[in-house]
């Protein structure tokens, strides 16, 4: 039970934001999208050293995005700088 507690107040701390179920995401500009979850927009994501297009290919590895985790775009591995709700 601690260690739920734990877990979850570092999630809260870090801002994460659950992206399990996922649906769509759509194209802001060339380094920024916006995550959905049934049509609903759940996170604004930039990723800074990377060309986003509305045709990339978005693979989110893990369930909790935080900032600075990894994100694979166009078959590339990239580190998302920031993550707004």
């Amino acid at each position: 039970m601690l260690l739920v507690l734990v877990l979850v107040s570092l999630c809260f701390a870090e801002y994460c934001v659950d992206v399990s179920n996922l649906s769509s995401w759509g194209y802001v500009d060339s380094h920024t999208m916006i995550l959905y979850r049934n049509k609903l927009p759940i996170a604004v994501v930039t990723v800074p050293y990377c060309f986003v297009n509305k045709y990339s290919r978005i693979i989110i590895a893990q369930d909790i995005l935080n900032d600075y985790d990894k994100i694979f775009i166009d078959g590339e591995m990239y580190q998302i700088k920031i993550v707004r709700y």
